[in-house]
C-alpha cells in the first residue's frame, strides 16, 4: 500500500492574513470612532433642536416687521419725513435699513440653522451605515481566510496522525529485520564478522558526528493537536498562546519570547507550538545557538554547518523568519515525514522531542 502523500499547502499567509486583519481592525476602529462622531453630531443636533424655537421666534417677529414695512410702505415714508434736520433724515433712514437688515439675518439665521440640522442628522445616519458596511466586509474577508487556516488545521492534524499510526513504532526505525536474517544465513562467518565491524565503525563515525542510533517513533498522536482557535481575535489568540509558551520557555534564553513565537504563527498560519518545540531539541531553547538568534539549526546541512547556517540580529526577526520558513517550506504542523526532512540523521528521535514539547505546551491550557 502506497504511502499518503505529504499535504502542502501555502495559505492565504503572511501578506494576505495581515492585510485582512490590519483591514479588520482599522475598520472596527473606524466604527468606534464613528460613535464619537456619531455623538459629535448628536450634540450639534441638540443644540440646534434646542436653539431652533428661539431662533424661531425671533425669525417670526422678523418676517412679521418685514411683511409690515413692505406692505405699508407710507409708515416708512411718514417716518423719515418726521425728520426735523438732515442728519435725523439720515439717522432715521439708516435706523430702518438696519431693521431691515437685521430681519433678513434673523430669516436666514433660521434657514441655516434647519440646513444644518438636516446635514447633521444625515450624516450621523451615513457615518454610521457606511462604517458598519466597511467592517462587515472586512470581516467576511478575514473570515473566509480564518476559514480556510481551521480547515487546513484539521487535515493537516488529521494526517499526521494517521501517519504515526501507520509507520510509528518500531516500523518507523525502517529495519527490514526479516529479509537480513534470511541474508545472513547465506553468509559465512567471516562476511558477517566484516559487516558486524563495519557497523561498528559506521556507529562509531555517527557518534562522533552526533548521529545517534534510530529509535521508536512515538505512536501517541495527542501532541499532534494544538487547538488553536484561528477564529479567535488576532489579539486573545497572541495572548492566549504566548502564555502557554511562555511557560515552556521558562528559564530559556527564549523565556519571554512567547507573544512573538505567537504574533509569527498568527501571521504565517502553523501551529504555534511548532518553532519553540524545535528550539528545544535543536540549541536548548536557544542555549547553544549555531549563530546568533539561530535557535533550530536553520540552515545548517552537513556539508558546512556553521557556514550555511542563518543569523539574524534579534529573537523577534529570528522567530518569524523560522516561522515564515516552516510555513512555507514544510506546512502547517510536524509529521513524520516533514521530521525526516528536518532532521534525517535522527529523524525519530527528534519527531519524539517535538511532538512531547507540543504536547507540554497543549496541557498548559
Amino acid at each position: 500500500m502506497a504511502a499518503e502523500a505529504e499535504p502542502y499547502k501555502i495559505l492565504a499567509g503572511e501578506t494576505e492574513i495581515e492585510k485582512l486583519s490590519d483591514e479588520y481592525e482599522a475598520a472596527r476602529d473606524e466604527l468606534a470612532g464613528v460613535d464619537a462622531k456619531i455623538a459629535e453630531l448628536q450634540a450639534q443636533i441638540d443644540s440646534l433642536e434646542a436653539d431652533l424655537p428661539a431662533q424661531e421666534t425671533r425669525s417670526n417677529a422678523a418676517m412679521r416687521q418685514r411683511y409690515i414695512m413692505q406692505s405699508n410702505p407710507l409708515v416708512i415714508v411718514e417716518s423719515l419725513l418726521s425728520s426735523v434736520t438732515l442728519g435725523d433724515f439720515i439717522k432715521q433712514s439708516d435706523y430702518i435699513d438696519k431693521i431691515s437688515r437685521d430681519n433678513l439675518a434673523e430669516l436666514n439665521r433660521l434657514r441655516d440653522m434647519k440646513s444644518q440640522l438636516d446635514q447633521a442628522r444625515s450624516e450621523q445616519e451615513n457615518v454610521r451605515a457606511q462604517a458598519e458596511a466597511r467592517m462587515s466586509a472586512a470581516e467576511s474577508a478575514l473570515r473566509a481566510v480564518q476559514d480556510e487556516r481551521s480547515q487546513l488545521q484539521s487535515e493537516e492534524q488529521a494526517f499526521a496522525a494517521r501517519q504515526a499510526e501507520v509507520q510509528g513504532g518500531a516500523n518507523s526505525i525502517e529495519k527490514s529485520e526479516s529479509s537480513s536474517a534470511t541474508a545472513n544465513k547465506k553468509k559465512t562467518e567471516a562476511e558477517r564478522k566484516a559487516e558486524a565491524e563495519a557497523a561498528a565503525k559506521k556507529a562509531e563515525e555517527d557518534a562522533a558526528k552526533g548521529i545517534l542510533p534510530p529509535v521508536e517513533a512515538t505512536t501517541d498522536t495527542t501532541g499532534l493537536y494544538d487547538g488553536a482557535d484561528w477564529h479567535a481575535d488576532r489579539s486573545v489568540f497572541i495572548e492566549t498562546w504566548a502564555e502557554r509558551i511562555d511557560k515552556f520557555l521558562a528559564g530559556s534564553p527564549l523565556e519571554g519570547q512567547g507573544h512573538n513565537f505567537a504574533a509569527a504563527a498568527w501571521k504565517h498560519g502553523i501551529d504555534p507550538r511548532w518553532s519553540p518545540a524545535i528550539s528545544k531539541i535543536e540549541s536548548s531553547m536557544g542555549a547553544i545557538c549555531i549563530r546568533p538568534y539561530n535557535a533550530w539549526g536553520w540552515g545548517a546541512s552537513d556539508s558546512d554547518p556553521y557556514g550555511l547556517a542563518l543569523e539574524w540580529g534579534s529573537w523577534e526577526e529570528a522567530i518569524d523568519a523560522h516561522v515564515k520558513g516552516l510555513a512555507e517550506g514544510y506546512g502547517y504542523t510536524v509529521s513524520m515525514g516533514r521530521a525526516r526532512t528536518y532532521c534525517p540523521p535522527n529523524w525519530q528521535r527528534w519527531y519524539n522531542s517535538v511532538v512531547e514539547s507540543m504536547a507540554s505546551m497543549a496541557a498548559t491550557s
